[in-house]
This record gives structure tokens, sequence and C-alpha cells, in this order.
């Protein structure tokens, strides 16, 4: 299903860092952390917020190693798109 959501900038470039340094989509990232926050929530967390809250609490990244980060991720996108072997 397809949707669309409204990610603060800060938790999105977070996020697309993590999914370029273990080379997931940003879909697959955004699900598993779904996953994991409802399965956390039947365990006895009662408030998803909470979870959110730590995460956010605990930053992955200063904001230019995120940009760095990014622009590496990008440019490596370009460099595939370019080989002769993609579709």
């Amino acid at each position: 299903m397809k949707t669309t959501l409204d990610i603060p900038n800060d938790l999105y470039r977070q996020a697309k860092a993590v999914a370029a340094l273990e080379g997931l989509r940003m879909k697959d990232l955004i699900s598993e952390g779904l996953r994991l926050t409802l399965e956390e929530r039947r365990r006895g967390k009662s408030d998803a917020l909470e979870v959110f809250r730590e995460i956010r609490a605990r930053p992955l990244h200063a904001s230019e190693a995120v940009a760095a980060i990014i622009e590496e991720s990008d440019s490596r996108r370009r460099e595939g798109w370019r080989r002769a072997d993609t579709p």
C-alpha cells in the first residue's frame, strides 16, 4: 500500500543515512521501524510515543555526517545508474 507521510527533516536525514549505510531502501527501513514499534507496544510498552521519544533522544549522527553520508549514497546511486548492466 502506498501512503504519504510528513517526517521531520532531521529524522528523515538520520533514517536516510542509516538506510544508506545498511544498503536498505527507505521503505524497508520505515516498515522495519513500524514493525518494531508495534511489537514493543504488544510486549508492554503502552505508549508508542515513548518508543519514538527514546529513539529521538539518541541521534545517530551529527548533521554534517548525515549530509556526507547522503551525498556519498546519492553519488554511488548515480554511478550505478550509468553502468551498462543497469536496466
